[in-house]
């Protein structure tokens, strides 16, 4: 993280203390991924995005899906509710 603004979506910027949005954190669990690959696509500090993936999790939006080869650390990646909540949000959004 270079502590610069945060990188979103179509060149829209957040500020530099701006919370993550779970939809941010939705989209990049489309595929499998962990928390700190969340965070460096994102180019924010973790303490920024916890909450959202904290409650993803606890929501059921996120699933296990597997370890990564290189870390050893669970993969996550959205389950059929965390597509639904995408797909609800991005209409919402439209």
């Amino acid at each position: 993280m270079n502590g610069a603004v945060g990188r979103v979506g179509a060149g829209r910027h957040r500020s530099v203390d701006a919370p993550v949005p779970l939809r941010e954190v939705l989209v990049l669990s489309r595929r499998r991924t962990r928390f700190e690959l969340v965070c460096w696509e994102l180019n924010v500090d973790q303490r920024l995005a916890w909450p959202a993936w904290e409650l993803a999790l606890k929501h059921g939006l996120l699933q296990t899906a597997g370890v990564d080869a290189v870390t050893g650390k669970m993969m996550f990646t959205l389950t059929e509710r965390g597509r639904l909540a995408l797909r609800t949000v991005g209409r919402r959004r439209a």
